[in-house]
């Protein structure tokens, strides 16, 4: 279960893919452009991209799922 997060910090270190694609977190800076969800209302504020209204909020929590979903494989392939 390869995180969502992870992948981009591994293969976008800049952040240059997701503000092309994603032009509402384009004035999200550094690193912060990986989890935008994490920055304070006034810092989301200051960027011009509250989550859950101009882009959206997580759906789950990665790191709790990806633990649950690594069980349910691991139970799926009875080991």
């Amino acid at each position: 279960m390869y995180s969502p997060v992870a992948f981009y910090q591994k293969y976008d270190t800049s952040g240059d893919y997701i503000r092309k694609y994603c032009p509402e977190l384009k004035n999200v800076p550094g690193k912060m452009i990986f989890t935008p969800w994490k920055a304070s209302p006034a810092e989301q504020k200051a960027f011009g991209c509250i989550i859950g209204k101009d882009y959206p909020a997580p759906i789950v929590d990665h790191d709790i799922v990806r633990v649950e979903n690594i069980a349910k494989m691991k139970d799926s392939y009875g080991k």
